[in-house]
């Protein structure tokens, strides 16, 4: 079986590059290349990169949350970027896009991360810690 996530440093921002078909039968290898970037030393913002994935099933999006849900608990920017017109529209039905950050390349993803690492984090009620990623 091919490899379906492949990392990337790039300074502080570590990009998931996600490639084919994201479902239970690649949901071990999906989390075994996401649920370990958010506690990954140096790594201060995690980008998945979906520009290579033609589909993706429930399984999928709820190990795309769960390293949501870790990136808001330690505080790390945590973006999606260069999804197919079929992944955005499903990311778009189900309301993601607005709660999860969603941008056309890997290479914006990168850049608004940086800038997101400058800007101090939020905290106390009403924040992202204290919204529904912390249920």
């Amino acid at each position: 079986m091919d490899e379906i996530v492949s990392t990337r440093r790039y300074g502080r921002v570590v990009v998931a590059y996600c490639r084919g078909e994201l479902d239970l039968a690649t949901k071990p290898q999906l989390e075994a290349g996401l649920l370990g970037l958010p506690g990954r030393p140096g790594a201060e913002a995690v980008v998945v990169d979906l520009s290579e994935v033609g589909f993706l099933d429930c399984t999928a999006l709820s190990t795309l949350l769960t390293v949501a849900r870790r990136c808001m608990r330690v505080g790390r920017p945590y973006l999606l970027s260069g999804p197919s017109p079929l992944v955005r529209r499903v990311l778009t039905a189900l309301e993601l896009d607005r709660v999860l950050t969603i941008v056309g390349t890997a290479d914006e993803a990168v850049a608004l991360a940086r800038t997101m690492l400058a800007q101090p984090v939020p905290s106390g009620p009403g924040s992202p810690q204290d919204s529904l990623w912390t249920t």
